[in-house]
């Protein structure tokens, strides 16, 4: 969204200024494969603004301050054979060495657009950016009411449901059942549905690209496990990244960047979204502006449709109603992929479609 405030003639700093800050080389020791200094482009956003004014908010969030900091900084993974030179680490953080000599917030100087910043560090530091930068007139569009609103009806579902399951991990339970329904949809329409739930992204391309079904390029890869051996991507490494929904802008192409529309993560009650996170999606969808993360309490859920401590018996499904109901929701996703005569105008009764076939179960 950018900022409103100037400081010096100069535009002041928080999570939401959409700052980017620079910096190389950050040489670091990388298994090549004995240990040796690659020096690589350090990347750090002030969408991750740590330690921010206690008393003072700008545009809603903290403001900046000379002790604040961006609390992780990126391109330089590979260094994992001892980090930075100097400061011995890799996706450290970056802070500020110049700032308002004539402006203090609590006591300390506020930082501004084009000030330097250093880079991949505890301490010391294992590189320098001459400037923090921020796009003029930055804005983020969020989440259209539809989809919204269509995301939001398998979300007060699937919350109520997750609370059925017995198991460790309710949440693992609930965003399972929200990726259930979601590919059930995208399956019943030749995977042609705008709703892409869980693709994974393989994060050594720039841009980021899906793993689809070599079979059927419209529908993500069923087993990327299998796909990481074979391709020789280590595990739990942050090479691949799957968001819970991707939103393309044509059903009928794959989920690349140049495709995307929208990347939302949906998070229930007690989870929430690292910070790597955020900069892999941000990474995926192209634009951060792009990116949402939707919380139970972003939707309106209503309270009699909420949980009980203990569930009663569930009848079964009344499947001439589901079937009526997804043959519904197929004709109306599959009249804007006809090539003439296309429209959108009759979307709005999507959200209520949905609503009503995630009931009937």
């Amino acid at each position: 969204m950018g900022t409103t405030v100037m400081v010096n003639g100069r535009t002041v700093v928080h999570e939401k200024s959409d700052g980017v800050s620079l910096a190389g080389p950050d040489p670091c020791l990388t298994p090549t494969p004995s240990p040796s200094p690659v020096p690589y482009m350090n990347e750090a956003k002030s969408s991750d603004t740590a330690a921010g004014a206690s008393s003072v908010l700008v545009d809603g969030v903290p403001l900046a301050i000379k002790s604040s900091y961006f609390a992780l900084s990126t391109g330089n993974e590979p260094g994992t054979a001892g980090g930075g030179v100097v400061s011995g680490r890799i996706k450290g953080k970056a802070s500020f060495v110049s700032y308002s000599f004539d402006v203090m917030v609590e006591g300390e100087n506020v930082p501004r657009m084009g000030d330097a910043m250093q880079h991949n560090h505890g301490s010391p530091s294992n590189s320098m950016s001459p400037a923090e930068l921020q796009p003029p007139g930055a804005s983020g569009a969020g989440l259209s009411p539809t989809d919204k609103q269509v995301l939001c009806e398998l979300m007060c579902h699937c919350n109520k449901v997750g609370n059925f399951k017995t198991g460790k991990d309710g949440r693992a339970l609930k965003q399972q059942c929200v990726s259930t329904l979601l590919q059930g949809i995208d399956d019943s329409v030749g995977n042609k549905s705008r709703y892409k739930p869980e693709i994974s992204y393989d994060m050594r391309s720039t841009p980021p690209k899906p793993i689809m079904d070599g079979n059927r390029g419209l529908r993500g890869h069923a087993w990327v496990p299998g796909w990481m051996k074979k391709n020789g991507v280590p595990a739990n490494a942050g090479m691949v990244r799957r968001p819970d929904v991707v939103i393309v802008k044509n059903g009928s192409s794959p989920p690349l960047q140049n495709n995307i529309q929208h990347v939302v993560e949906m998070k229930f009650p007690g989870d929430t979204p690292t910070l790597e996170q955020r900069r892999a999606y941000e990474r995926i969808a192209g634009d951060r502006s792009k990116l949402t993360i939707l919380k139970l309490e972003d939707c309106n859920c209503r309270k009699d449709k909420q949980p009980q401590e203990q569930p009663e018996p569930v009848s079964a499904p009344n499947w001439w109603e589901v079937t009526l109901l997804s043959l519904a929701l197929v004709a109306l996703v599959l009249d804007d992929l006809a090539p003439t005569g296309a429209t959108q105008a009759d979307d709005v009764l999507i959200p209520g479609i949905v609503a009503r076939l995630v009931l009937a179960f």
